[in-house]
């Protein structure tokens, strides 16, 4: 019995669907027809729609806009509008004043037929005739740049910046206001419509942004103007104001999250189908109102459906003369007592209806009573949603919450979608507002250089040396985003400007300042670095305009923004392209050249870059009897020309040698002849040795080296290289400090002092370790060396706490007064040991690989989760097909998932890398995926430099230094490098480190800042 009652539901329910559409289908027929009977209308119809009001038909702003293939434009005249003029452009539908009077909508026909309320009749008509979308516009306005391509058409998901409600328990109405004109780099100007009241110290205040991966797309859209901005007659009324006002043209597209607010035009917005009941324009009060209290009206109703509007950038220019100031202002003294009583209103009201459609007119009678607008438009607003109804508009559903969606992730969330953020842009145009706006705007392009965007990382929370961070590169750059972890927002009134302990900087660097860009990721996201690139997917996100790329690094890089870039292809820095002192050398046997002696195969770069460590030009490879090492045993006064096959014997013969491997174009390839003598006259059992690499490159590649100059120190088979422990990197490769090192090298591990005179050998010397082993835990801080540091670190059964430091670093030496504080405080605790751990004595004692390993763990946190995370990918290899890489010289299968890396693939260092505006929507995409993966951060750079067209510098432009050479970085930076890394701020917070970058880098900044012309006019 169930069975045929359900199918005569079924049935039932089909049949009054079919009834529904005919009823539907007619009344459209019934208005088609009417317009038939007059004038037979174009048979173009698009679901994209134009609607604007002209009494002046064929406007260049008309015919461009009826050129439009995919839209359909409609006109709506009044009795002045000369339809003629419009016969040669066929796809235009003309509305005449006949035509809207044979319309059968009710809530058209009471308009005043010189109003720009006649609008209302197109939108239905466009709405009955297929319209999705409805662009509203006027005959004044063309479109400019990207045009309605401007706007986003997404129907179900979109990306990208979202302004919210603060939530201060002070916050004011006040900071629920959004000025468009503010966020794309006008702080001066604000819309016509928003609350004169509040324009005052009217700021977006630090924690209104919100960056999402995920929300829904706006339904109603609204472009900037060029020229002529949207403006009450306030503003114009003042002196000095000109015509020709611009906006920021990287600013990207924001959202207007419930409960903000901000007034919209009817002159270059986009309305999608979820809006269209919001298209009403009101009759009863002046026109420079109407569309301003319609965008609020709109609002407040979008709102209880959980629908938003966004502003764009610009995409429109209006031409012609602006209408009469003293005009303007009798028009709009409505505005200015009311619209701040509007938002308030607004705000406050809620619905306590079930449908939209009745909070529509709910909310009309509530505008009416309050006299916002007239009776009058309370009726028609009445039969506007009768004609909505009637051809089929389905309004939106209710749904509560609004405020309260999308809300920021917690910090411990791998996959929020919601993040703090903050942008504040602007123009950089000279104040002086008669220069025309043309050369305005090139002073503008020339001081942002090539439009590039600059992302500087952090790791761990910022804390300080944000604002010299600015200042270097913020002028440099079309935009400077500093993106790493920031600490919540304060809901402090006194602290809202500012995350919480922003506000004051540091004592040792300049003030964090404003503009000031970031995007927070929290450690856990990111993996304390590991994952860094993470940062490019939620840059792409905010939907920047207009930029021709953008260049990541770390804050401990230090970038040279002045030295050209091929913006074509992206860019990064691949090991094997190796550095010493002020010249910047390759790896033999690649060949380095001038661009010109370059094949015609090589991709083009934007400017020749030549070293000045190497010739100009290409040598022939060598032969095979050139390739000869110039081993000189200097300790010996033997210099031998020998074949390569002769160094293992040479290391045979000597089991203590020096070996310096240089270039001949390096200027520093003669560091050992000082040292000759002093080992010599000592009778010394090192031998000293040099190897020029260019010759017997394979040497240099077996051996690891890095740069040249570069000791290296052979004894027993086991090689270490050269390095010095002085705070200036121009010191330290004297024959004093290369004698001592190999002193401590071939020496006893220690040696016990017995008078005072060995004790004064021993401070001279500045190597040698006191015997600290016995009694190392008399005193509250434990010191530890190479001789007890396993046994205390495997069995004290304590938590230990260490601190690693080499007797120079002056960030060591703030530690020491907090580390004796700690050991007097747990100096007798059972389960706490505080100690500190000379690097030289680890260096020094019998510490094992091992143990430095797990030493080096404790330093940084999580360095396990990126071997693990490239162990994962060795694993894979067998899965994926992938055959097993050798070892060109112990010709082994490759097992370290490092050594895989740099022989396959080669290594790219993620610390400094440029992605092309082309590129970045894909990057951002693998970046998205391989933060899901968690692939390790130098992995995912080596993947995007293979995959994707790129320039992996083998050449001077940019260096990594590792280990030991991170102390010398003042003797590896060069101004014709494109960066450094790692330069570490926290270093240069006193004297006479702070004096170092001064004078080696922020020098160089000045002089390059100057010279290519940067704010100089």
């Amino acid at each position: 019995m169930a069975q045929p009652f359900f199918y005569n539901c079924a049935i039932l329910l089909a049949t009054t669907v079919a009834v529904m559409m005919f009823l539907e289908l007619s009344e459209i027929a019934k208005i088609s027809s009417r317009v038939s009977r007059s004038k037979q209308m174009p048979q173009k119809r698009t679901s994209q729609w134009i609607v604007l009001a002209s009494s002046q038909a064929r406007t260049e702003t008309v015919k461009k806009l009826a050129s439009l293939p995919d839209w359909t434009l409609v006109v709506v005249g009044n009795e002045k509008t000369p339809e003629s003029d419009l016969s040669d452009l066929p796809g235009v539908h003309f509305l005449s004043a006949e035509i809207q009077a044979s319309l059968d909508f009710a809530s058209t026909h009471a308009l005043p037929s010189s109003s720009q309320s006649r609008k209302n009749a197109g939108y239905l008509y466009a709405f009955a005739n297929g319209a999705q979308w409805i662009y509203d516009t006027d005959d004044d306005h063309e479109l400019y740049g990207k045009g309605v391509d401007h706007f986003d058409y997404s129907l179900e998901r979109t990306r990208g910046l979202r302004f919210t409600t603060l939530e201060w328990p002070n916050a004011t109405i006040q900071e629920s206001l959004f000025n468009p004109y503010r966020h794309f780099g006008r702080p001066d100007i604000w819309p016509r419509g928003f609350p004169m009241e509040m324009v005052k110290n009217h700021d977006h205040h630090d924690g209104a942004y919100r960056l999402c991966r995920v929300q829904r797309p706006p339904v109603v859209q609204q472009g900037m103007v060029m020229k002529n901005p949207d403006v009450d007659s306030i503003y114009r009324l003042q002196p000095d104001i000109a015509s020709d006002e611009n906006f920021n043209e990287i600013a990207p597209p924001v959202i207007l999250a419930p409960g903000t607010y901000a007034p919209f035009n009817s002159r270059n917005t986009l309305f999608s189908r979820s809006a269209f009941f919001g298209l009403f324009l009101p009759s009863s009060v002046p026109e420079g109102i109407a569309d301003i209290w319609r965008s609020y009206f709109t609002q407040a109703l979008l709102h209880l459906a959980r629908e938003s509007i966004s502003f764009v950038p610009a995409n429109a220019i209006k031409r012609g003369n602006t209408t009469s100031f003293t005009k303007g202002f009798d028009d709009e003294i409505k505005l200015f007592d009311e619209a701040g009583e509007i938002v308030q209103f607004i705000d406050e009201w809620e619905c306590g209806l079930d449908m939209l459609d009745k909070c529509t007119i709910e909310l009309t009678m509530q505008f009416a009573s309050r006299g916002f607008w007239g009776e009058k438009d309370a009726k028609l607003i009445g039969h506007w949603v009768e004609d909505l109804k009637k051809i089929g508009y389905v309004f939106p559903a209710l749904r509560p919450g609004a405020r309260c969606e999308y809300p920021i992730g917690e910090d411990k969330d791998l996959r929020k979608n919601c993040r703090r953020a903050h942008v504040v842009f602007s123009t950089d145009l000279p104040m002086k507002k008669s220069e025309p706006a043309v050369e305005r705007a090139e002073k503008k392009i020339e001081n942002f250089g090539d439009l590039k965007v600059a992302i500087v990382t952090n790791n761990w929370q910022w804390t300080l040396g944000m604002g010299m961070l600015q200042r270097m590169y913020q002028a440099n750059f079309a935009m400077l985003i500093l993106c790493g972890h920031y600490p919540k927002q304060g809901k402090d009134a006194e602290k809202k400007e500012y995350p919480e302990g922003m506000s004051g900087g540091d004592s040792h660097y300049p003030n964090l300042k404003r503009p000031f860009n970031y995007i927070h990721l929290s450690n856990e996201e990111v993996r304390w670095d590991y994952l860094m690139y993470y940062c490019l997917a939620k840059v792409e996100e905010m939907k920047i305009q207009n930029v021709k790329g953008y260049l990541m690094f770390s804050d401990d890089a230090i970038t040279n923004f002045w030295n050209p870039l091929n913006l074509d292809v992206m860019q990064g820095t691949i090991r094997g392209a190796i550095t010493l002192g002020p010249c910047t050398c390759f790896p033999p046997p690649a060949m380095m050249c001038s661009r010109a002696s370059l094949p015609s195969s090589t991709p083009p770069s934007s400017s020749p870059r030549v070293s000045r460590c190497r010739p100009s030009t290409c040598s022939p490879h060598p032969s095979r009897m050139n390739r000869l090492v110039s081993l000189a045993l200097v300790g010996l006064l033997v210099v031998a020309p020998v074949l390569s096959d002769n160094f293992e014997s040479a290391l045979e013969a000597h089991p203590h040698m020096l070996v310096e491997f240089y270039a001949p174009w390096c200027g520093h390839y003669k560091l050992l002849a000082p040292s000759t003598t002093r080992l010599k006259d000592e009778g010394s059992e090192v031998k000293l040795a040099k190897v020029d690499a260019t010759v017997l490159g394979n040497l240099a590649r077996k051996f690891e080296v890095r740069g040249y100059s570069t000791l290296t120190f052979f004894r027993a088979g086991k090689t270490t290289e050269y390095t010095c422990e002085c705070l200036f990197a121009t010191r330290g490769r004297d024959a004093d400090a290369i004698v001592n090192w190999l002193k401590k090298k071939t020496g006893p591990a220690a040696v016990t002092i017995e008078s005072s005179d060995d004790l004064k050998a021993v401070i001279l010397v500045n190597r040698v370790m006191y015997n600290r082993s016995r009694g190392w835990d008399t005193k509250p801080v434990k010191v530890l060396v190479g001789k007890n540091f396993n046994e205390v670190y495997k069995n004290s059964g304590k938590g230990l706490l260490f601190k690693f430091y080499v007797p120079w670093c002056e960030h060591c030496k703030s530690l020491v007064p907090l580390w004796e504080e700690l050991g007097e405080k747990y100096g007798t605790s059972d389960k706490v040991l505080i100690a500190k751990v000379g690097s030289s004595h680890i260096e020094m004692g019998e510490t094992t690989e091992d143990v430095k390993k797990e030493e080096h763990t404790e330093l940084w946190p999580n360095q396990q989760f990126g071997f693990n995370a490239m162990n994962r990918t060795i694993e894979l290899i067998p899965r994926i097909g992938r055959l097993p890489r050798v070892n060109p010289y112990t010709k082994k299968n490759i097992t370290d998932a490092y050594e895989y890396l740099m022989v396959g693939d080669g290594w790219t260092v993620a610390d400094w890398m440029f992605v092309p505006a082309a590129n970045i929507l894909f990057v951002a995409v693998f970046a998205q995926l391989a933060h899901e993966g968690e692939l390790f951060h130098e992995l995912f750079a080596s993947k995007m430099m293979h995959i994707l067209p790129s320039e992996g510098t083998s050449g001077p432009v940019r260096v990594d230094l590792w280990n030991e050479d991170r102390n010398r970085w003042a003797r590896f930076y060069s101004e014709h490098k494109h960066a450094l890394h790692p330069v570490k701020l926290s270093e240069f917070q006193k004297m006479p480190a702070k004096a170092q970058f001064c004078d080696v880098v922020l020098d160089s900044f000045y002089k390059n800042i100057f010279k290519i012309g940067n704010r100089t006019k």
